[in-house]
């Protein structure tokens, strides 16, 4: 169960969101983005919160569909409204794991 009271920092532990640890759909505006080395060694864009410090590394369909929604340039996406939620167990390396749904309202004026 989720203490609605505490901060989303401390709800989700740890630097990134996963299909593991989201449990909800949050409503987030996008402060930034930086790059993050994934464990295979290769960097990634992440984008970063104001409502939490836990991060969402970018796949190249996430990534995909934020440059198709809001631009190919990361600093016009800050200030910007998403939504993550959980998404549907997704087969990677054999293995099934939870997806993050990303949602993006393209119409943000």
């Amino acid at each position: 169960m989720i203490d609605l009271d505490k901060p989303l920092g401390d709800t989700f532990p740890g630097d990134n969101f996963s299909g593991e640890t989201l449990c909800r759909s949050l409503a987030l505006t996008i402060k930034g983005v930086d790059e993050f080395a994934t464990d295979s060694g290769k960097p990634r864009p992440r984008l970063l919160f104001l409502e939490t410090p836990t991060g969402l590394v970018l796949n190249r369909t996430k990534e995909k569909a934020l440059i198709a929604a809001l631009g190919d340039v990361p600093r016009k996406w800050v200030g910007r409204k998403v939504v993550i939620e959980p998404g549907p167990e997704i087969m990677v390396g054999g293995v099934a794991k939870k997806s993050i749904k990303l949602i993006i309202a393209k119409d943000q004026t």
